[in-house]
């Protein structure tokens, strides 16, 4: 899956299109003019979205968590009744992953949404965000098969809602199982990012979605208030 461009539009895998305009008057215009056409399923910015990166508090090491929620316990059981017989992945769709001496047996293809190739296997994000989940997901797998599908959507620690749901959708259509997105910054509704997770529900892959840092209530934050999604 790759962007498409029309001139200066895009048109996205599912069908979408990102209009581009040259100033706010001229997008709120044509946004109000959508939204108003009752042919046109849906008419949204396409918003901001950014890393979770902020933290409350110290920890003495990354790994903490697994002990802390006794996944280390559900690794042993995964590995005990399941062994290596086929692989499991685990889409990290974020700002790459960097192939890593750690990581470096886990990881699977993916694909580069940033520079639109096939090689996912870089973060230039400043706290190596992508790279730093993949590590959780190692950590919490050890001696499984689970293996983590890098999905770079975000260049630095920002980046743009629609190549998230790309993201989303080529980790489905390439057999992830489960596919993270730790990133946020969208208040309200995102009719694209709830699209993306009911088609990953119908193909049998599950969305986890971070609730943020901010002890806020997610109601009114995508993609963590969608229902099907698993928000931690």
């Amino acid at each position: 899956m790759v962007n498409t461009w029309i001139g200066n539009d895009y048109v996205g895998a599912d069908g979408r299109f990102l209009l581009q305009f040259n100033g706010y008057s001229a997008f709120k215009y044509a946004l109000d003019i959508l939204r108003s056409d009752s042919e046109i399923v849906y008419a949204e910015p396409d918003s901001i979205i950014t890393v979770n990166s902020e933290s409350e508090g110290g920890a003495e090491h990354v790994s903490w968590g697994v002990e802390a929620l006794k996944l280390d316990k559900y690794a042993e059981y995964i590995a005990e009744n399941f062994g290596d017989t086929e692989d499991f992945k685990v889409a990290v769709v974020d700002t790459g992953v960097e192939d890593i001496e750690p990581l470096r047996d886990r990881l699977t293809a993916g694909y580069d949404f940033v520079e639109n190739d096939s090689d996912a296997f870089e973060d230039t994000s400043e706290d190596s965000h992508g790279t730093f989940l993949a590590g959780i997901v190692a950590d919490s797998t050890e001696g499984t098969p689970v293996r983590i599908m890098p999905v770079r959507v975000l260049e630095s620690d920002e980046g743009y809602l629609s190549v998230a749901v790309n993201g989303i959708y080529y980790a489905v259509d390439n057999g992830a199982r489960v596919v993270n997105i730790s990133l946020s910054g969208i208040k309200g509704l995102c009719s694209s990012l709830d699209d993306a997770a009911e088609y990953a529900e119908k193909n049998n892959a599950v969305v986890v979605a971070c609730s943020g840092n901010f002890k806020k209530d997610t109601s009114g934050v995508c993609p963590a208030h969608i229902d099907s999604v698993i928000t931690v």
